[in-house]
């Protein structure tokens, strides 16, 4: 019942908006057919057209509940099963319809969270990407506050405030289909740098050159270096734990000793454009870079093992830290009058930061506030890639990859459905393995050498009604945690969207 409170507030919230009738200035919007509550796009109902008279006016609000329950039966740490939900409440605002042609190009975009629930993953499977991408610390919490305005013609636009580079780096559209938070934040950076990825934004920059024609863009962006020092830690060698908590995602936090976290992406939309014969697809390769100081996975300051009796016990210093990507998109069959995959919005599992990119289609949609569009229809499947490579000296896991299917309309009476099946490789560090092997050297101690950890997930996400998604989930991750020292895992469960 704890974790049903937010939803029953923001009910109660709304409540005045939905059956007040004065809008001041705003037009009446045309009248429509009342549809059934289980027709309509939301749960809540618009008895007198407020939403929608907002909307015209540019004003867009979202309130979205996911629920789920997980267990893993056999592997992990032990067994177990959890509860989580995430609320997810954001507006968007475009200037130019609210002020009637003024401030041209001009967004706003805020989003907020409230997840809640156990952690499966540190009670139970013990994994290092974490099976449920809502899982995060217990707390309401402010994740995305920015400003975005074009220039030039729409050739450039800047986005300015609180960001998380998962919204608009590294992404992967097929990926947003699946619950593992392998297929949402890219890895490389996820699990080795302290960057701001879902649930944890900081304040940054980004700047995007998108040419007339929408094929080609070219994007870059600048954020604080470490968004909650007191979760992330400090990797430079010998620091001190930090007390410097973000749990509410206000403390907006910039400090020069924590350094900058530096990304840019360039993207290609191949067939996108109205009129192309081709299947769509989206290609993106990118680079990233951190200016702080990084601890050596396995060496000591005097260039000795840090398992040696004789170290110093502080690690190397390693100046910065960075990688590249590569991600791909691709649909390979489009049946006769359907709707290709066209980007997260036909595929999108739930509210987290994991959106892709999609500069042709406005200032703010590549992190708006979360939503659940009219699913398209039709049979189409579509293929996805992407791999990760950072240095092997200063990074637990150095190299990461995943690829996976997308099939919408694989049963004829269910067309908006879409199945999924994924892979996704994260290998650890050659260094971190040498470190196993001289401690148990030094030490005669066995241990589980760390290696990599697989995971294999096939999903089906059942558009229930416009407003609520249901899907089911199976999950086997092998060598949870890196190594072999945990059982493989089996992971089921099932997830629901709802919107209100």
């Amino acid at each position: 019942m704890k974790s049903l409170l937010p939803v029953l507030l923001s009910f109660l919230l709304l409540l005045p908006f939905a059956n007040c009738g004065r809008c001041g200035d705003l037009a009446p919007s045309p009248a429509e057919p009342p549809k059934s509550w289980i027709e309509r796009d939301n749960l809540l109902p618009d008895p007198v057209g407020l939403r929608a008279r907002l909307a015209d006016k540019g004003v867009v609000f979202s309130l979205l509940y996911t629920a789920e329950e997980f267990g893993n039966p056999v592997g992990g740490r032990r067994q177990g099963q959890v509860y989580d939900g995430l609320v997810a409440a954001g507006c968007d605002v475009d200037f130019e319809k609210l002020l009637g042609g003024a401030w041209k190009g001009l967004q706003f975009h805020v989003l907020s969270y409230y997840p809640h629930g156990a952690s499966g993953t540190n009670k139970y499977v013990g994994d290092l990407g974490r099976f449920s991408n809502i899982d995060a610390y217990d707390s309401v919490r402010l994740f995305e506050l920015w400003l975005d305005g074009t220039f030039f013609n729409g050739w450039c636009a800047l986005r300015l405030g609180q960001l998380a580079t998962d919204a608009e780096f590294a992404t992967s559209d097929g990926g947003a289909l699946f619950i593992n938070s392998d297929f949402g934040a890219l890895p490389t950076f996820a699990l080795n740098l302290p960057v701001p990825t879902y649930p944890y934004a900081a304040p940054g920059v980004r700047l995007r050159v998108s040419p007339p024609g929408g094929k080609f863009y070219f994007q870059g962006a600048a954020y604080d270096g470490n968004p909650d020092p007191a979760t992330f830690g400090d990797p430079t060698p010998g620091s001190q734990p930090s007390t410097t908590y973000n749990r509410n995602g206000i403390h907006f936090n910039i400090n020069s000793h924590e350094g900058a976290f530096l990304i840019g992406q360039f993207g290609y939309r191949l067939n996108r454009e109205p009129d192309a014969k081709g299947l769509p697809g989206t290609y993106r390769v990118g680079a990233f870079y951190h200016t702080d100081t990084f601890s050596d996975e396995r060496l000591d300051s005097l260039g000795r093992s840090l398992a040696d009796p004789r170290s110093s016990g502080l690690a190397r210093a390693r100046d910065g830290n960075y990688g590249a990507y590569f991600s791909a998109d691709q649909n390979v069959y489009v049946a006769h009058g359907a709707a290709p995959f066209a980007g997260p919005d036909s595929t999108a599992s739930a509210p987290v930061g994991n959106v892709a990119d999609n500069p042709g289609a406005g200032a703010s949609s590549s992190a708006a506030a979360p939503a659940a569009p009219a699913a398209p229809s039709g049979f189409a499947a579509a293929v996805f890639l992407r791999v990760g490579v950072a240095p092997e000296d200063r990074n637990n896991a150095p190299c990461t990859c995943c690829a996976g299917c997308n099939i919408r309309g694989l049963l004829p009476c269910r067309p908006k459905d879409v199945f999924g099946i994924a892979f996704a490789y994260v290998g650890i560090s050659d260094a971190r393995r040498q470190l196993a092997r001289d401690r148990e050297r030094f030490t005669g101690v066995r241990e589980a050498l760390p290696d990599y950890e697989n995971v294999l997930e096939i999903t089906y996400q059942g558009n229930v009604t416009p407003w609520m998604q249901l899907q089911p989930d199976l999950q086997y991750i092998a060598h949870p945690g890196g190594s072999g020292a945990f059982g493989n895992a089996l992971v089921l469960g099932l997830r629901s969207v709802v919107t209100f």
